[in-house]
């Protein structure tokens, strides 16, 4: 029995003993290498191990959730430019534009702006742009009497416009003696008294009067100013008194139609008045009135004077 077991280790020896080189070998191609191994995921769950160095394997493959890609980030959305507006000014008002226009010595051009506006104020403005145009050219720190003079012819036309249209004015209303023509009489002294049925005389100058371009057969062509003029006499309680008229008669109105001609217009219009004072002592209000029967236009002053006792 001990020889057998003897025999046994001896043959086991004998194999491990048995060198490597008695092993048959060949040369392997690498063309003849296995493919490489792709690590399987277990379906048991637990790790898998690697089939080759390097190579990285989950411990769970199917527990681990996969990676996340990160989600882009989302960009504003771009705002436009804004966008800048011009503003396109208005065009000039016509007399604005006119007034350009001779500054730029086109006066056709202003003449057709001036069409916008109503005929009266086109006709006004044509006749003062010039003169307007003319001064602002000027210097009138250095002008002479020539430059001040065609200023003056400018404005001569546009001022007898207005005048005719102006409402008629009284800058002057005297008691006087002796009134020969226009700014041309004896002032009497302040408080002066008149005597009863004595003869008063008053001076009066009207301005704006109408004077209008005619031709007269007999005097040939000029200008004619009418006015219708009027007196009115109260007492100091308001009541009327009567005046005498050329014809000696007694009437609550003294009034007269006049009608002047002149080779020229008319701009120092006066007019004077005679009337005997009444014969009772006291304050009397004399009123002066003047008519321009053409247009209606129409202006009065009042007076006041005193009638002595002897």
């Amino acid at each position: 029995m001990l020889a057998l077991r003897t025999g046994c280790w001896t043959l086991a020896a004998v194999a491990l003993l048995t060198p490597a080189c008695a092993t048959t070998s060949r040369n392997v191609k690498p063309a003849d290498a296995p493919p490489p191994t792709v690590a399987v995921a277990s379906p048991t769950g637990f790790a898998v191990l690697p089939t080759a160095p390097g190579q990285r394997v989950a411990r769970n493959p199917t527990a681990e959730p996969p990676v996340a890609t990160p989600a882009a980030v989302a960009k504003p959305p771009e705002t436009p430019p804004a966008k800048v507006e011009v503003a396109i000014p208005p065009p000039d008002a016509p007399l604005v534009a006119a007034i350009k226009a001779y500054l730029d010595n086109r006066p056709e051009v202003a003449a057709d702006h001036l069409k916008a506006l109503d005929r009266p104020n086109a006709e006004l403005l044509a006749q003062l742009l010039p003169a307007v145009a003319a001064a602002s050219k000027a210097n009138l720190t250095r002008a002479g009497p020539v430059d001040y003079g065609l200023l003056a012819a400018q404005l001569e036309t546009p001022y007898k416009a207005l005048a005719a249209r102006a409402t008629l004015g009284i800058p002057k209303a005297v008691f006087c003696s002796s009134p020969i023509g226009f700014g041309q009489y004896r002032p009497l002294p302040d408080g002066h008294v008149y005597r009863r049925g004595h003869l008063a005389e008053v001076y009066v100058e009207v301005r704006n009067v109408p004077s209008v371009l005619t031709h007269d057969p007999d005097l040939g062509d000029g200008y004619v100013t009418k006015l219708n003029a009027a007196l009115r006499l109260r007492d100091a309680a308001g009541n009327v008194v009567e005046l005498t008229d050329e014809g000696r008669r007694p009437v609550a109105v003294l009034q007269s139609a006049q009608k002047d001609f002149s080779r020229s217009p008319v701009r120092d219009y006066h007019k004077a008045f005679r009337f005997a004072v009444p014969q009772r002592p006291g304050r009397y209000t004399l009123t002066v009135e003047f008519l321009d029967p053409e247009t209606g236009r129409a202006v009065s002053q009042s007076l006041s004077f005193e009638v002595g006792g002897s």
